[in-house]
């Protein structure tokens, strides 16, 4: 068949180039996408026979031995992380870059933890309390749940 850009007389596809439906040579078509509207031309997915994982039996509930949230173990960094970091450092006559070299992070995050402009993740924070023997991590204290309400007062109760 012929090429309808080109005009030479070469095996041609359907493709759709720019809106429009054409029959063109590998040349001329190469990078327009085929058209998957003519009857009996199926597109290569690409996907071949992947297993399908829908289908799987049913395993039954989920196992009660995975481990639980547990409140008590949740800890947040204290607030005074960066004069912490910076006051044991000193005392322990470490440079910023020797710190940050030996803990694998870039003295210039080191500096910006330090300064509070950053907070150190869970990895780094720990690996500062190691290394300077310090604590970052503090238990949270729990407000008391039951608070008294106040009872809202009467104007007769005010006059008593």
């Amino acid at each position: 068949m012929e090429c309808e850009i080109c005009g030479l007389d070469r095996y041609t596809r359907p493709v759709e180039k720019e809106g429009a439906r054409l029959y063109l040579c590998s040349d001329c078509g190469g990078y327009a996408r085929p058209n998957f509207t003519k009857p009996g031309f199926k597109p290569n997915t690409g996907y071949g026979n992947r297993p399908n994982f829908n289908n799987r039996p049913y395993s039954g509930p989920p196992r009660d031995d995975r481990p639980r949230f547990d409140p008590n173990l949740v800890k947040d960094l204290v607030e005074n992380y960066g004069v912490r970091i910076g006051q044991a450092r000193q005392k322990a006559n470490l440079k910023t870059e020797e710190l940050a070299r030996e803990l694998f992070i870039s003295a210039s995050y080191l500096q910006k933890i330090e300064g509070g402009k950053f907070k150190p993740d869970n990895m780094t924070a720990k690996k500062l309390e190691k290394k300077l023997n310090i604590v970052l991590f503090e238990t949270p204290k729990k407000e008391e749940e039951a608070k008294e309400i106040p009872k809202p007062t009467t104007q007769e109760e005010k006059k008593e």
